[in-house]
């Protein structure tokens, strides 16, 4: 059973970041902005780099709960469209 969008991306799921997760600093700029990798996403999540470490992240990011649930049922939002060249992890 594939997880939708509507029933995985409510912003309950997800923390803000105000500190980089590699190295706790609070020099960060935003980059950018995207969806997520699943086809029918509409949440906007900003590209934030770290200036001290230059580690990317997303803001906000999803909680572990959220990453659990996605990776135990290969949902689309992890593996992505591989039929199209698009997608996460294998392929």
């Amino acid at each position: 059973m594939l997880i939708m969008p509507e029933e995985i991306f409510n912003r309950d799921d997800f923390s803000e970041c105000k500190t980089c997760p590699i190295c706790g600093s609070y020099l960060l700029e935003k980059i950018g902005s995207t969806t997520t990798i699943h086809p029918r996403s509409r949440l906007r999540l900003s590209i934030i780099k770290c200036l001290d470490c230059d580690h990317w992240h997303t803001n906000p990011m999803p909680k572990p709960e959220l990453l659990s649930r996605l990776y135990a049922q290969a949902s689309l939002t992890v593996e992505g469209d591989l039929s199209k060249g698009k997608g996460g992890g294998r392929g």
